[in-house]
């Protein structure tokens, strides 16, 4: 297949994030948080179960027998009601309230993490994007400007060979570190707009 030259531009349409909007949306529907969240309303329910289960079931039995001999028929009724007098479920009560205490406190852990991994990715967002925002506006019209006029120099016989090489290494090295500083960019601004998912489409071990 031939090289064709791809739809778009990769420097053009860039995202911009507002950091106070950014984190407000992250915690708001962040799942990794609506997990921890979900994990609190288990513990909660299951406290509720628990402390529902200080009162003890009531079973009742019934028999139905038939005495062909005496052309009888007999009913036993049999009522079952366990006295809680020491065990009224304290051990599981207590067990599902340190869970519901352990599973708000997870709440909090993922929600530090959450601020603190968005800190550290929305700085290298903005960072990539002060740099991509230099060599657009500055560093590669200027690099530009001294190739085209070692070019034209080259012509004239002003410059050697050697100067010209320099130029266009010098061009070169700037396109390449705009790409990569784009490419920075782009990844930052996918991993806020994916409210800090990565690693879906790695491979599992």
């Amino acid at each position: 297949m031939q090289p064709v030259a791809l739809a778009g531009r990769v420097d053009e349409n860039l995202p911009t994030f507002d950091r106070d909007e950014t984190l407000t949306l992250l915690l708001d529907q962040s799942p990794e948080l609506a997990e921890a969240l979900a994990g609190v309303e288990r513990a909660r329910c299951d406290v509720a179960l628990q402390h529902a289960e200080r009162v003890p079931n009531i079973e009742v039995e019934a028999w139905i027998k038939n005495d062909a001999t005496a052309s009888d028929s007999l009913v036993d009724v049999g009522v079952g009601l366990p006295l809680p007098l020491f065990n009224r479920n304290q051990g599981n009560i207590a067990k599902s309230q340190a869970e519901l205490i352990a599973a708000r406190r997870e709440v909090e852990r993922v929600e530090l993490d959450l601020k603190s991994r968005f800190a550290t990715s929305f700085w290298q967002y903005t960072n990539a994007r002060r740099q991509v925002d230099a060599y657009r506006t500055t560093i590669l019209p200027n690099a530009k400007a001294s190739l085209e006029l070692v070019i034209a120099g080259r012509r004239e016989g002003e410059f050697g060979y050697l100067t010209l090489l320099t130029a266009q290494r010098t061009y070169s090295n700037d396109s390449l570190e705009y790409l990569a500083n784009l490419q920075e960019f782009w990844a930052r601004a996918i991993e806020l707009d994916g409210l800090l998912l990565t690693g879906g489409l790695e491979k599992v071990e």
